[in-house]
């Protein structure tokens, strides 16, 4: 029988998957239990929906295009404080992003 997963779960991988924490899939899927092939998924649709989940300990430099793209909408139209906030947030630097 396949596990569900209420909402409050899915909400904690997707912070841990989100930066500035970026765990990896695989770190998720051993403290949690969750199958890594779930996890992917939920990335899957978190990415579909516009979310910045890239779920790797890379730096962004090194990041999938899916996700630079991600990082770059959730930017646009931020600028001085508010995109300084964003950019804290998820551990990035105001110039990765204009990269």
């Amino acid at each position: 029988m396949k596990p569900t997963y209420d909402t409050a779960v899915r909400d904690q991988v997707r912070q841990r998957m989100s930066p500035p924490n970026r765990e990896s899939v695989a770190e998720i899927a051993r403290s949690t239990g969750i199958t890594t092939q779930t996890l992917y998924n939920w990335r899957s649709q978190w990415q579909k929906q516009g979310q910045l989940v890239p779920a790797t300990t890379k730096p962004p430099e090194q990041w999938s295009a899916l996700d630079k793209l991600a990082a770059v909408i959730q930017a646009a139209g931020l600028s001085g404080p508010d995109l300084g906030a964003f950019c804290r947030e998820r551990g990035l630097y105001p110039r990765q992003l204009a990269r």
